[in-house]
């Protein structure tokens, strides 16, 4: 057999393998593909059960806010109303009172008078019923301050799902969070961002939640697996309020979430201090 034509065979068996070689990395592309594909089923599946469970949670958020408005809004009123009846006893009261009684009357009327003025640096801000008293004022200031400052409310864990719409990673799906979701293991304590008080302690679409009011600042603590605190408790910064449950996939995690006196979402990280 002449050189030449050893050549061609040795040519037509290496492009022969070449395409063998093609076909074998098609078919696995394909299987690939095929993964990806029924991946992105399940994975769609999922992200339409937890759109199902965001809103279902948001409007258990936007009905316990407004609980809170009506009944801080009832104190204010409240308040008024005896904030009045002083004023109208002491106008009232017989000009020929000693002058040793005037002077009591009106150093124990002084604390009354002066609120106001402990509070002229912020009369600039716009009413809620969250901020009628000087402490409800102080700790919605207080909060503000923070921004960028909070510590964060678990001491390891990833955040896994950003704030707002954001694309599962290697696939084409959208998914949309009211706000960071977590990863941690399982069990791990989770604590208060600030100092608030404890405004709902249960269970919403069974998942274990813990609301804290902070002024006019809410924060909340989903798919918790304990809870550590009971509503109407003082927490300070820090405090462990509950330990961290699993995510809807069966995977360790918490949502952490921030909404103000309207219920307007904000992006916690914006809030949280920067991790190192």
């Amino acid at each position: 057999m002449s050189s030449n034509k050893k050549e061609r065979i040795t040519t037509l068996e290496k492009q022969s393998e070449q395409l063998k070689v093609l076909q074998d990395d098609k078919k696995a592309q394909d299987q690939v593909v095929a993964q990806l594909k029924g991946k992105e089923k399940e994975l769609s599946t999922q992200i339409q059960n937890k759109e199902k469970q965001r809103q279902k949670m948001q409007q258990a958020v936007m009905a316990i806010i407004r609980r809170e408005a009506d009944e801080a809004a009832k104190r204010a009123k409240q308040k008024a109303a005896d904030d009045a009846k002083k004023a109208a006893a002491n106008n009232t009261k017989p000009a020929d009172a000693p002058a040793k009684n005037n002077t009591t009357t009106n150093t124990a009327k002084n604390p009354v008078v002066n609120e106001p003025i402990a509070a002229k640096p912020v009369t600039d801000r716009p009413y809620t019923p969250f901020e009628s008293t000087p402490e409800g004022r102080e700790t919605s200031i207080q909060f503000e301050q923070n921004k960028g400052r909070l510590p964060w409310p678990v001491d390891k864990g990833n955040v896994y799902v950003p704030f707002g719409i954001s694309t599962v990673p290697g696939t084409k799906i959208t998914q949309k969070s009211d706000g960071i979701q977590i990863a941690l293991p399982e069990g791990s304590p989770v604590k208060s961002v600030a100092d608030g008080e404890v405004v709902y302690a249960s269970e919403i679409n069974g998942d274990l939640v813990v609301f804290v009011r902070h002024g006019k600042y809410f924060t909340s603590y989903n798919q918790l697996s304990g809870i550590s605190v009971s509503v109407g408790q003082q927490v300070k910064a820090g405090s462990v309020i509950g330990r961290s449950g699993k995510s809807i996939d069966g995977e360790g995690a918490i949502i952490f979430m921030i909404n103000n006196e309207k219920g307007t979402l904000m992006n916690p990280e914006h809030w949280l201090k920067p991790r190192r």
